[in-house]
């Protein structure tokens, strides 16, 4: 949609357009819709029971100290079916009593209750603070209710209480809560009114107004938004997708008709739709909008008052999408509530010590993400110009506040706070396997994409078609060695092979060239095997610690791979590579493993070709990076293949007679390696899309997932257009071992504050290496990663040698 999308003065539109229950695919889209709106639930309506029950877990998850009188009052509440006779105390000089139970006679405590909202590492505290305020009349009983999840953690302190002091600990936290809520009415009404009490400040913030202020510009069309969220069930169901999309935008332009009083005419809704799309393409609006209000017409999604020819929303429609807008926002506050959640575990991970507005980073957490989504979304539409490639947290924390200038006038204890702890919680979040998160990451990758293709033409069916044809894509060493990795790592998700297979099951070819497979075996028997005996093997458990946080990405892998198959790595690396006829046996393990087939470097046709890459060649060894101890002919073997490659995707480009609907072959080089982006701007060729060879793995999988939606009904779970950040911090040059293993190592300093140490470190060598080749440098480029650098060849002196 364009920023002539209309006014902003409308009021918050609903999210979505559930279809006629006529229809068994209806009836399917409808129930989707509620999984997709929803909570995450299985596809059938929650009852009434399980949605409280979710509510109150949402609302524990933002519950926080302003929340504190709420949650002591719900909990003193909650209480009273267990003992009748507590009585509230509260107040500043309670001694750690919110509740009690005294016993008539003797004035003796029984029973206290103490109400807690701080996180689980403070509950052994807290209680023992409370012990200690009450030892002249401990209770028999000291209940400790409080909103986050303690599981096992105080068996021991209840232990040591009851031998002690002989006061029995009984935890009520956020699962103990849940588990009784809908026990009996008056509970179901507490958690009813709480959940509604602590989330009810939030629905302001996840109001799409709000929600997508920082990535669209007009608020007409983050509301529109909504609808097309909404209606991407249609597409799952194997419909049109252009159909589904225009039903959406339909809707959106009827929202405020109201029968009998307030109708529009078909001329209302096909002006409002074309407000949204350049008048290129106003045409093609009139040719499908008529026939899809229809068909909604069919449907009784919408009301045709004949004798007027005026229509409006159905009542029975407006009633489903009431509790809809209801639901689409319960959905962006479990969201929310789930970053919180991983700020939290990333402060107790990382042992961060000082103050910070969790909930400010939680916010700031939510619309990067949102961001990256709308990004990658015009990524697909726009490869060159929109080319994200990010490759870790790190990056995309920075990327984002460089982008929306996010912190400026804000303190540097901010600044400290978002790099410490939110790219560590964002890689949790994207990386996670929670159906809700996955469903909402989904949900999120899909309209953007789909809002990409609608800045470009209506007709998003075809454009998709259009777009991808039967495309041929060569992965090159950095690819290759990635693969190996999620291969190898028992606990990997598997992203990349996952896309790869579903890659080939549409259609599209994967290759690569042999000089890569020569690359990839010379990494696994130089960087990956001789680092690991000189650098390695042979250490302790706590040595070992610092040195993986500058090892080869597959010395990492093959180590998880090693412990749990009680194999050697250098056994794994053999299995692989065989004892002879290496690159052979790299090939048939490509082949077999991933179905990736292997071809020769295409010979250079003419004089011309021949000049253009000695021309790429120079510029090539130029500009590219060089680290220290990495011996010349090995540098210029490499980017000798790296040049094979560009040009050799160029020619073929050039000379492979196209084949297939529409475009036909496509040829694309995959790759980590940001040497291939920098090309056309080092050659003066931005503007020529042929010397835009390298496809990033960004652009591969919203590619891949978006093809599936078309191709493969019921196969999108296979592919997360979200989810592919490759690691949660940058990878560390291996020229900083020795300095890194022993800031690691270090046991007086927390865990943040080693890796601030190491990141400052990763800068300073990184801007001192360009800035000594003479390569200018800027801010953006110092947080670039040059993925290749652990394939090369250098870097192999042993310890002491």
């Amino acid at each position: 949609m364009s920023a002539e999308m209309g006014t902003a003065n409308e009021q918050p539109a609903a999210p979505g357009v559930p279809s006629s229950p006529s229809s068994s695919d209806e009836e399917d889209a409808v129930c989707w819709l509620v999984h997709w709106l929803g909570f995450g639930y299985s596809l059938h309506m929650s009852g009434e029971s399980e949605m409280i029950q979710e509510r109150l877990k949402v609302a524990f998850q933002m519950t926080n100290e302003e929340n504190a009188a709420v949650f002591e009052r719900f909990a003193n509440a909650f209480l009273i079916p267990d003992y009748p006779e507590l009585e509230s105390v509260g107040g500043k000089k309670d001694k750690g009593m919110d509740a009690r139970i005294v016993h008539s006679d003797t004035g003796q405590n029984e029973i206290v209750v103490q109400s807690c909202v701080s996180p689980p590492k403070s509950a052994r505290t807290k209680i023992l603070q409370t012990i200690g305020k009450l030892k002249e009349n401990l209770p028999a009983t000291l209940v400790y209710c409080t909103s986050a999840t303690i599981g096992l953690s105080l068996d021991e302190t209840k232990k040591q209480l009851r031998r002690d002091c002989r006061v029995t600990v009984e935890v009520c936290d956020a699962p103990w809560f849940m588990a009784r809520a809908v026990t009996t009415n008056d509970r179901k009404d507490l958690s009813e009114a709480y959940a509604t009490q602590v989330l009810q400040p939030l629905l302001e913030q996840v109001q799409p107004d709000r929600l997508y202020r920082e990535i669209l510009s007009e608020n007409e069309e983050r509301q529109a938004l909504q609808y097309l969220e909404a209606h991407h069930a249609d597409s799952v169901r194997g419909r049109n997708l252009t159909k589904a999309l225009f039903d959406a935008l339909i809707i959106y332009a009827m929202r405020e008709t109201r029968p009998p009083g307030k109708l529009c005419s078909q001329d209302d809704v096909l002006a409002s739709i074309c407000g949204m799309f350049p008048s290129g393409h106003h045409a093609r609006v009139h040719q499908i909008v008529p026939p899809r209000m229809d068909d909604l017409v069919t449907k009784k999604v919408i009301n045709h008052h004949e004798k007027e020819h005026l229509y409006a929303l159905s009542h029975a429609y407006r009633s489903r999408l009431e509790e809809q807008l209801s639901r689409s926002a319960a959905r962006e506050i479990t969201f929310l509530a789930a970053v919180r959640e991983s700020v939290h575990e990333t402060v107790a991970q990382q042992e961060i010590d000082y103050e910070f507005d969790a909930d400010e980073l939680a916010r700031i957490g939510h619309r990067c993400v949102l961001w990256y989504m709308r990004e990658q979304g015009k990524q697909l539409l726009d490869p060159i110009r929109n080319l994200l490639n990010i490759l870790n947290a790190e990056g995309l924390v920075r990327q984002f506040m460089s982008c929306n200038r996010l912190l400026e006038g804000d303190s540097s204890a901010l600044k400290e706070a978002l790099m410490d702890i939110l790219p560590s919680a964002l890689y949790r979040i994207i990386n996670s396997d929670a159906t809700e998160i996955r469903a909402y990451l989904r949900s999120k990758a899909d309209v953007f994409i789909s809002q990409a293709f609608l800045h470009a033409t209506p007709d998003v069916q075809k454009a998709c078609k259009k777009l991808f044809g039967h495309d041929v894509v060569y992965v090159d060493t950095t690819i290759l060695i990635h693969c190996t990795a999620e291969i190898f790592t028992p606990d990997s998700p598997r992203f990349l092979l996952r896309t790869l297979e579903t890659a080939r099951q549409i259609g599209i070819k994967i290759r690569t060239f042999r000089p890569f497979m020569q690359e990839y075996v010379a990494h696994l028997k130089g960087p990956v095997l001789l680092e690991w005996f000189n650098h390695f093997q042979g250490r302790d458990v706590e040595t070992l610690g610092g040195r993986f946080q500058t090892a080869p990405t597959l010395i990492r892998a093959f180590h998880k791979s090693a412990q749990e198959s009680r194999r050697s790595v250098e056994q794994l690396v053999y299995d692989i590579i065989g004892r002879s006829n290496n690159v052979e046996n790299v090939t048939e393990f490509f082949k077999e493993e991933i179905g990736i087939t292997t071809e020769e470097i295409p010979t250079k046709s003419s004089g011309e070709d021949q000049t253009e890459w000695e021309t790429i060649f120079g510029v090539w060894l130029a500009h590219k990076r060089r680290w220290p101890n990495m011996e010349e002919n090995r540098f210029e073997l490499l980017v000798r293949n790296d040049v094979n490659a560009y040009t050799a995707v160029r020619r073929l480009r050039r000379e492979v007679k196209l084949a297939g609907p529409d475009y036909g072959h496509q040829m694309w080089l995959l790759t980590l390696d940001r040497m291939y982006w920098k090309m056309p701007r080092l050659l003066g060729t931005s503007d020529d899309h042929g010397y835009h060879v390298a496809m990033s793995i960004d652009y591969l999988v919203n590619f891949v997932a978006t093809l599936a939606n078309i191709n493969l009904p019921g196969g999108r779970d296979t592919v997360l257009p979200s989810n592919f950040i490759l690691q949660e911090s940058e990878s560390i040059p291996t020229q900083l071992r020795a300095i890194v293993a022993e800031e690691w190592d270090s046991t007086n300093r927390k865990r943040y504050l080693k890796n601030r140490r190491i990141r400052d470190l990763v800068h300073e060598a990184k801007t001192h290496t360009l800035a000594r080749a003479g390569v200018e440098t800027h801010d953006d480029e110092m947080e670039e990663i040059v993925a290749d650098e652990d394939i090369g060849f250098g870097n192999m002196e042993a310890d002491g040698k």
